[in-house]
């Protein structure tokens, strides 16, 4: 953090990260897909039904959020006590990763065999920066010539709608391909939400003048 201070105007400059881990925990994955084929050895038509249910492994993950803030300054009081009030814009980046997606395409073979594949995806925030704001207040107390207690709080602005893309992670180990934007298109077309209140930060430390 860098200030720049008159009397009592003065600049404010700062650097944050803060980290997290992504965890959930889920329900076995159930698909029903019911379907009309001709099959031998007659080949009249009829309707089968696919059904497989199987464990899913927890969700899990993790992402950071840096913040860069300029703001401005101003602080009211005398001597031996003070308050200082600051505010600005603030530029956000959200970076992570969660796993595991999955999305499936069926098929139709030969003697209407029903086929199909799966591809697992794992989830990335897309790396962009977003403009936002901060504000924020600190109270000082004097405990000496040079020393004083500081105690303060800052709201900051979260992210509204960060966008996610799907890398698909098992490729290699298809035999039908699927197409990287059918993936996209299917499980990653809604953005992580974050709190439209953004988040507080409080502090308590000294002030050496």
């Amino acid at each position: 953090m860098v200030r720049v201070a008159a009397r009592h105007a003065g600049a404010q400059l700062f650097v944050s990260r803060e980290s997290h881990a992504i965890t959930g925990v889920n329900t076995p994955n159930h698909i029903q897909l019911t379907y009309r084929s001709r099959q031998p050895p007659d080949y009249t038509e009829r309707t089968f039904t696919y059904d497989r249910s199987s464990d899913w492994p927890d969700t899990q993950g993790d992402f950071s959020l840096w913040r860069i803030g300029a703001n401005g300054l101003w602080r009211l009081g005398g001597r031996h006590a003070d308050v200082t009030l600051g505010a600005g814009v603030l530029f956000s980046r959200v970076q992570g990763e969660f796993d595991t997606a999955s999305y499936m395409e069926f098929h139709l073979g030969g003697h209407s065999t029903l086929f199909y594949e799966e591809a697992l995806a794992r989830l990335r925030f897309v790396d962009t920066w977003h403009v936002g704001y901060n504000a924020g207040l600190e109270a000082a107390i004097s405990a000496g010539p040079h020393v004083a207690l500081i105690a303060g709080a800052r709201l900051m602005s979260t992210p509204r709608d960060v966008p996610v893309f799907a890398q698909v992670l098992n490729k290699d180990q298809m035999i039908f391909q699927i197409q990287a934007a059918a993936v996209q298109d299917q499980i990653a077309t809604r953005p992580a939400v974050f709190s439209q209140w953004g988040s507080a930060v409080f502090t308590i430390g000294v002030r050496v003048r």
